[in-house]
């Protein structure tokens, strides 16, 4: 994992997760339920400002990496309540593929 290649389909793997977040937000739009929208929508966020985070500081390894998304994890649970799990969801998804080792 801490090669090159490995983190790059690491972070593929987790852009492709947030696509399908994306897709996710706009069925909950589309219901109506902004509720959650507005869960889902800072959870993608602050996934977003995570890869920001490793590629500004060039996290090379999968335990910095995961370190970052459980930082902003726990910044989302302390500024979000998320009874129905609807924002913790994304990051749960986004830490599995991260200490997985970015199985798709």
């Amino acid at each position: 994992m801490e090669d090159e290649r490995g983190m790059r389909r690491m972070i593929e793997a987790i852009e492709r997760a947030l696509g399908e977040e994306r897709r996710y937000l706009k069925t909950l739009e589309a219901r109506g339920d902004f509720a959650a929208v507005k869960l889902a929508a800072a959870a993608i966020a602050e996934v977003e400002a995570g890869l920001r985070q490793a590629r500004s500081e060039n996290a090379a390894d999968a335990a910095r990496l995961s370190e970052i998304f459980w930082e902003r994890r726990r910044a989302f649970t302390e500024a979000w309540d998320d009874p129905d799990g609807v924002g913790t969801s994304t990051f749960t998804r986004v830490l599995r593929l991260v200490d997985g080792g970015a199985q798709p």
